[in-house]
């Protein structure tokens, strides 16, 4: 495969930003914050790329921003996303950098998604001369809060003038220096459900003249559990999880209320559609059945993520030319995890990869655990893989030269 000549130039400045960009990571992941609380994030970024003379747009946002590196006047923009919120998770690593927010930690790798796309501006800015298209870096907060911080940045103008867009997430299951693409649907929608089951509460002793919501909410949890195993295709993924159940103050008391919470994932809109369907059914039949009254809020998230294969292309061919084939993983099996990227391709195309984060020790843990942490040789190679996906882009859109 014929090598670009500027993938050797990109190499050097992305290895020799990396020290700059691990303190980047080292210092948001030691002061985290929460979805759309980000302020403190927000001007610590902006502050770093101040000085590659950007057009940022920050007034329009409370937290995060963007920034264009325009090229042609007029013309459309590829998009480079990456999200800066961070997880209410108390971190358990004893490492320099820990979070010093009580209560608050990276354990996404939001941090490291915000230092690899600081180093993709700062390099792209410094190969000004060398693009033929205009590049924006979108920091967006709150991904981790249904429906998304993604809505927010779209209300607001943020795909204005786009093309196309790409993003990445940090991956505990891949080893550092390779990266990871799926073709087509890639993540699950998401939605979440509270059921509050209102039955009659009595002693303990006597349940005959109760209407136990704990049992009908046990059944509930098993009937919904078999919406999964017995009316779905065992071939097409589909997820009904309860994570939480409330109910009762004592031992010797059947309360007269209680509430189940989970989610719903799908990877295309007929499933997702009947398991919201089937959900308000199940619920409501088996507590009719057990003469119990119930309420359903279902708060409905983002929708699946599907890669744009001509864009999952180009990344593919892009990192395979800058880090060589062997660094190329294809991913097989779709993640049932969900991204509120999935709301920008709503209006354009875009794609998602995953850039390998398993190092050294401590960087094996999984998305969301209190340990999770990152190996910081990732953030170089994700540098990489953004700068050249973007000469890429543009190289696949230039007119044949006429004869």
């Amino acid at each position: 495969m014929k090598v670009t000549p500027l993938a050797p130039h990109i190499s050097k400045l992305a290895d020799t930003l990396a020290p700059a960009l691990i303190k980047i990571r080292h210092h948001l992941h030691q002061y985290p914050e929460p979805g759309r609380q980000e302020k403190e994030t927000t001007a610590y970024l902006i502050h770093q790329l101040e000085p590659f003379n950007l057009q940022l747009t920050t007034h329009y946002v409370e937290t995060g921003f963007w920034a264009d590196l325009q090229i042609q006047p007029d013309a459309p923009f590829l998009a480079l996303r990456c999200d800066i919120d961070a997880l209410p998770i108390a971190e358990k690593n004893e490492i320099p950098y820990a979070s010093k927010n009580e209560g608050v930690m990276h354990a996404c790798g939001h941090d490291a998604h915000a230092a690899v796309l600081s180093g993709a501006a700062m390099v792209l800015s410094r190969l000004k001369s060398e693009l033929t298209g205009n590049v924006r870096f979108i920091f967006q907060p709150a991904e981790e809060i249904t429906p998304g911080g993604a809505l927010d940045m779209i209300e607001r103008g943020v795909l204005e003038g786009v093309e196309a867009i790409l993003t990445l997430h940090s991956d505990p299951r891949i080893e550092v220096g390779k990266v990871g693409f799926k073709f087509g649907p890639f993540m699950a929608s998401t939605d979440i459900f509270k059921i509050q089951i209102f039955g009659k509460g009595a002693h303990a002793a006597n349940p005959h003249k109760s209407i136990d919501p704990i049992m009908i909410a046990a059944q509930l949890i098993n009937s919904l559990h078999q919406v999964i195993s017995r009316e779905i295709n065992p071939v097409t993924p589909a997820v009904i999880t309860v994570t939480r159940i409330l109910a009762g103050t004592t031992i010797n008391v059947i309360p007269g209320e209680a509430e189940i919470w989970g989610t719903l994932r799908a990877l295309d809109k007929s499933t997702r559609t009947f398991l919201q369907n089937r959900l308000r059914e199940v619920t409501a039949s088996l507590c009719e059945m057990h003469h119990a009254q119930s309420e359903l809020t279902l708060d409905k998230g983002a929708p699946p993520v599907v890669n744009d294969d001509a864009l999952c292309q180009i990344v593919r061919n892009a990192t395979a030319e800058i880090l060589g084939e062997s660094h190329v993983k294809i991913l097989v099996e779709p993640d049932m995890g969900a991204e509120d990227f999935a709301w920008y391709l709503q209006t354009v195309p875009g794609m998602i990869f995953r850039l390998g984060t398993k190092g050294r020790p401590g960087s094996e843990f999984e998305l969301h655990h209190p340990n999770f942490d990152i190996d910081d040789r990732a953030l170089a190679v994700g540098v990489k893989v953004f700068c050249m996906s973007v000469f890429k882009y543009f190289e696949g859109k230039e007119e044949p030269q006429s004869k």
